[in-house]
């Protein structure tokens, strides 16, 4: 026969408990692999840009398209951050892939209206210019968007 808990040890339990789920809240983001492979494909694509074939660039944009979506199936759902953890999909944020699919698509404005800028200037490589710039907001900002979604998943935790 079970003891009954008293109620500072029930709430000790659900304190301990708390911890352990901020714990895992800690784990959601995306590899740090992720970050620079996406730097690196930006600015890989901005110098094949410079080069002058259109079609190469544009073949370039497709197959970055293809890799980053085989990719981002795996891991956009932000509950595979190392292969110590994978986050309880409850825990993370729903909006995380569409926070990500948004940002690429305004980091890709951001790069056109950069090249642009940079070309009406006279700059010879103006795509590589851009798309370099862009690049190193990709490595300093994309992960505080993970953090975002961290502060948002400890609001709902404490909710």
């Amino acid at each position: 026969m079970e003891e009954a808990i008293s109620k500072d040890e029930a709430q000790l339990a659900l304190r301990m408990i708390h911890d352990q789920q901020r714990e895992v809240i800690a784990h959601v983001g995306l590899p740090r692999w992720y970050w620079w492979g996406v730097a690196a494909a930006w600015v890989a694509i901005g110098v094949i840009s410079d080069l002058g074939q259109a079609w190469v660039a544009l073949g370039a944009t497709f197959l970055f398209g293809v890799a980053h979506s085989a990719v981002a199936q795996r891991i956009f759902s932000g509950r595979r951050a190392s292969r110590q953890l994978t986050v309880r999909a409850g825990v993370v944020d729903r909006h995380l892939p569409l926070m990500l699919f948004g940002a690429l698509i305004a980091m890709g404005a951001v790069t056109v209206g950069l090249g642009f800028l940079a070309d009406a200037d006279g700059a010879e490589h103006a795509s590589t210019f851009a798309s370099v710039i862009v690049a190193i907001a990709i490595v300093g900002l994309g992960p505080q968007v993970l953090t975002a979604v961290r502060r948002r998943a400890q609001r709902n935790l404490d909710a």
